[in-house]
């Protein structure tokens, strides 16, 4: 048998070898990256400025963060916060997490929206709800010092409105009874000069009387 020539022998080695290279797995193409889900959102459970969930009641540290967010509102913000609060408070869900949002608000420095009596109630309601004092006892022991810190002050600045009306009373009433003696005194001065005008032509008229004679 002849031996094989150079060229079978090449077209053998090519034929194995593509024999080869199709056996062989391909590698698959990458798989695009799995885009991460988006972060669940965060519904708010009231207001625009309550950031809590209120699963198992108000934490005091949810409380403290709306007192915080209140303090940075707008006067005509606090103002919408309030009638919205209002708005829950005379509807079906009344009480639980918007009085104790009216109450945090009442007791924002300056709000002048909530007169501190009217606070003092908002916090007798919110110490009757069993879910928020169980939750918030040391808070309203707090926000109870700070009420009646602002009676006090409130008192003592009514007092001493009416002390001053009083004092400017009596100023007034003293002024009014000086300027009445300045008149006097003038009006008696004036009577006075005339007597001792008439007292003067009638010592003349006898001077000249003695004189003639």
């Amino acid at each position: 048998m002849p031996p094989p020539s150079p060229f079978t022998s090449s077209l053998f080695v090519s034929c194995l070898l593509a024999l080869a290279v199709s056996c062989v797995p391909l590698p698959s193409p990458p798989s695009p990256a799995a885009k991460s889900a988006p972060p669940p959102l965060i519904e708010l459970s009231a207001g625009p400025y309550w950031h809590g969930q209120g699963n198992d009641g108000p934490t005091v540290g949810e409380a403290l963060a709306y007192y915080a967010a209140l303090k940075t509102l707008r006067r005509e913000e606090l103002d919408r916060e309030h009638k919205r609060l209002r708005g829950e408070m005379a509807g079906p869900s009344a009480g639980g997490l918007p009085a104790l949002q009216l109450l945090l608000l009442a007791v924002v420095p300056g709000q002048g929206l909530i007169p501190p009596d009217q606070s003092v109630k908002l916090l007798e309601a919110a110490r009757q709800d069993v879910t928020l004092h169980r939750q918030l006892a040391d808070l309203f022991i707090l926000l109870g010092d700070q009420l009646s810190s602002r009676l006090t002050v409130q008192a003592q600045n009514k007092q001493g409105s009416q002390t001053l009306r009083s004092t400017r009373k009596k100023l007034t009433a003293q002024g009014d009874d000086l300027a009445n003696c300045r008149r006097e005194r003038d009006d008696l001065a004036d009577k006075l000069e005339q007597l001792q005008s008439i007292e003067q032509d009638l010592m003349n008229r006898e001077s000249k009387e003695l004189g003639n004679k």
